[in-house]
């Protein structure tokens, strides 16, 4: 089979991030708040009855926070989610389809297994597209902020360095990569 036909039959389970932070629907925005501290991720499955209820995310913290608020007004209800054997490309047009950053991947009792977000998107992808490519998909992920440079935090002159695995701006990259010989 070509890398292409692999790449297109990859299943979101080979990406997904398996580490799932749940919340019970009683909950507050300020349980809610904490938690994603305490567990450092920017979202959050809210359940109900052990079941996918909805989710939360940092987003709707900022733009809604009470801390007294039930984490059922604040979740995105119904939610977004696909099967485990979902294939990559099925599970990115869902994203663009329902306008969502982050989907939930469920088994065939709904139960969740873990969760696929633009970012593990992007580190799926981000070696097996050309460079220039790279560019407009961080824009798009980072609401077109372009990507900075890993070394000094500038952003002008940014390119991949395969290298280093990371992007840098062209006087780090020139500086890492040049050898002062005797």
């Amino acid at each position: 089979m070509g890398s292409f036909e692999e790449e297109n039959n990859t299943k979101v389970e080979d990406i997904m991030s398996p580490n799932v932070v749940s919340l019970d629907i009683s909950k507050t925005a300020s349980q809610a708040a904490t938690l994603m501290t305490e567990k450092r991720v920017g979202s959050i499955i809210i359940t109900k009855n052990n079941k996918p209820y909805g989710i939360v995310t940092e987003r709707d913290l900022v733009r809604r926070y009470d801390p007294d608020t039930p984490v059922e007004s604040l979740a995105s209800h119904p939610l977004i989610q696909a099967y485990q054997t979902t294939t990559i490309e099925n599970v990115v047009k869902i994203m663009l389809k329902n306008g969502v950053r982050k989907i939930a991947i469920v088994d065939q009792n709904d139960d969740i297994l873990g969760i696929i977000t633009t970012t593990n998107l992007v580190m799926y992808l981000l070696p097996k597209i050309k460079s220039s490519s790279i560019f407009s998909i961080l824009k798009t992920v980072t609401r077109g902020k372009g990507p900075s440079c890993d070394s000094c935090g500038g952003s002008d002159e940014i390119q991949w360095c395969d290298d280093c695995d990371r992007f840098m701006c062209l006087n780090c990259e020139d500086a890492i990569h040049t050898v002062d010989l005797p």
